[in-house]
């Protein structure tokens, strides 16, 4: 084996050495950037989601121009977020299905109803319903609410709807079981089954009154 002398710098170092360092430094800023990526990506995520909390509240508290605005914008992102991102997915679709109800919730105030069924349809599609059955169960109620909403003719769907959500919502927290059951027990009142609504009222009661006391 041949041995290549190593040069010997003026300050005493060799040139392999320095060689060596470099390249350790450069193998490192790739796997600097990608964390630093996944931070912001994070924080863009958690920005996000602080924000459609915000917008919630002004839907139930303001006008809807002012939850509307950046509203779009905002789905878009998420859908691209959702698309590129592995990691972190499950999350942004979360995320995303709270947009969409949001998204729905505005429409059908409009009377735009196939808008309003596109979103809760959307909403249902990118999460779990059964893993994460607060979400889903509302989605699904909100999604009943439209045809409820709607016409006469739109009730038997509206019903089946609700009876799913109610079924989802099994594992739910109390209070979002109290909304569902409410929704049901309005379903059931428009459709003639007396009984049936009472029995929902009586149960949706139960669960509000349990909320109170969580």
């Amino acid at each position: 084996h041949s041995i290549v002398p190593k040069m010997m710098r003026e300050d005493g170092e060799l040139e392999s050495d320095i060689a060596g360092q470099a390249n350790a430094e450069e193998n490192e800023k790739p796997i600097l950037s990608v964390q630093r990526a996944n931070h912001l990506q994070a924080w863009l995520i958690d920005s996000i989601e602080d924000g459609i909390r915000l917008r919630w509240q002004l839907y139930y508290t303001s006008r809807n121009t002012l939850t509307n605005d950046g509203l779009r914008n905002q789905i878009m992102k998420l859908e691209f977020l959702a698309d590129e991102n592995s990691g972190e997915r499950e999350k942004i679709c979360r995320v995303l299905a709270q947009n969409y109800q949001l998204a729905g919730s505005l429409a059908r105030d409009k009377f735009q109803y196939s808008a309003a069924k596109d979103y809760f349809r959307k909403a249902q599609k990118v999460i779990d319903v059964n893993e994460v059955p607060d979400m889903g169960a509302t989605a699904v109620a909100r999604h009943a609410l439209v045809y409820l909403r709607q016409s006469q003719n739109h009730l038997g769907k509206a019903l089946q709807l609700y009876k799913d959500a109610a079924t989802i919502a099994t594992h739910a927290m109390p209070h979002v079981r109290a909304y569902v059951l409410s929704g049901l027990a309005e379903a059931y009142a428009r459709n003639g089954e007396k009984d049936e609504c009472y029995r929902a009222l009586d149960q949706a009661e139960r669960y509000l009154h349990r909320a109170q006391y969580m």
